[in-house]
């Protein structure tokens, strides 16, 4: 008998309030996957570190924090293969890792004025995924609890761009509740366009290279957004980015939008973040698209998992892109 999934015995993600969710804090979980289990380990703070952070640093050993979602936090790996923590092992840096699966950057913005910007460092690494620019424009989505395998839908905070001005809405965050099957398909069909029925066909019955087209064709919605700078979904993103760029003005900031390993399915999302990152002198854009490019299409099937996010050596590459960045900068850091 085939197993399909299985499923941790306990929770890793709680709700909170202002954010919508942080992980479970003080947890050493066991994930099960069938291919590649791992463990999630999370601190007193309720993030994914072996260590609990400290808000003051030491002088001596620069502080890097990292903002994003479920590619920055490590899904499907354990803490200490994150390239985040491989840059700390390759530098001697002390690297905090304050991302969340399943968050947009709206709540990045969030946790970093909540809880990260009250620990001393020196620079921010900002990892929105591309899928965020429209997670973003969302206040709700439809997850399979972990526990009981059932239809949750997860609210989540979100930002109004009125002329610029940016309005917090949905806070308090209401917490999850159960959802039938059709209003999970209604859901998942509006925020996402996805067909079920599509997917099973295009994943066990297609050949390769139609595979690919249909992928790309499925993707086109989610990116819509990097199109051109005025599109609705980058003109918000790019309002939360400058809030947040903005709170941590005093320190070297780092923008690195995190990329798919599958080169071909990526919209040209370059050109936006590279002209928003032009406009401050203490922000640096970090290409990871450029760096996955030096391996071939079947060595890049390696930096990912099947089901979804970076493998270790996806990780790893990454890690290089920034290790690269750190090593070339000057003396102001």
């Amino acid at each position: 008998m085939e197993i399909k999934s299985l499923k941790p015995h306990r929770m890793i993600l709680s709700h909170n309030d202002e954010i919508g969710r942080i992980y479970v804090p003080n947890s050493k979980i066991r994930v099960p996957n069938v291919k590649y289990p791992y463990i999630v380990k999370t601190n007193a703070q309720g993030f994914r570190s072996n260590s609990d952070f400290i808000i003051k640093k030491n002088p001596n050993v620069k502080r890097i924090l990292f903002l994003g979602d479920s590619n920055t936090a490590g899904d499907n790996v354990n803490n200490e293969y994150r390239f985040s923590d491989l840059v700390q092992q390759n530098l001697g840096f002390e690297c905090y890792n304050f991302a969340v699966g399943g968050t947009g950057v709206d709540q990045h913005l969030l946790i970093y004025e909540k809880f990260a910007h009250n620990f001393e460092h020196d620079i921010l690494v900002i990892c929105p995924s591309l899928c965020d620019i429209a997670r973003n424009m969302m206040k709700n989505r439809v997850e399979k609890d972990r526990t009981s395998g059932r239809n949750i839908l997860v609210h989540k905070p979100f930002f109004r761009n009125d002329k610029g001005q940016l309005t917090l809405c949905n806070v308090p965050v209401p917490k999850p509740e159960l959802v039938n099957g059709e209003v999970f398909q209604d859901i998942k069909e509006e925020q996402f366009k996805v067909n079920p029925i599509f997917w099973n066909i295009l994943n066990n019955y297609t050949p390769n290279m139609i595979k690919k087209l249909a992928l790309k064709y499925h993707k086109k919605p989610l990116y819509k957004g990097f199109n051109n700078e005025k599109t609705r979904e980058w003109v918000l993103t790019q309002a939360i980015i400058d809030r947040l760029i903005n709170k941590a003005s005093t320190k070297t900031i780092i923008l690195m939008p995190l990329p798919e390993t599958r080169i071909y399915l990526n919209p040209n999302y370059q050109v936006l973040f590279q002209k928003f990152s032009n406009i401050y002198d203490f922000v640096s854009f970090v290409d990871v698209e450029k760096y996955f490019m030096e391996y071939s299409e079947e060595k890049r099937e390696e930096f990912r998992y099947e089901y979804g996010h970076y493998s270790p050596k996806g990780h790893e590459v990454i890690s290089s892109a920034l290790i690269d960045v750190f090593k070339n900068m000057n003396k102001k850091i």
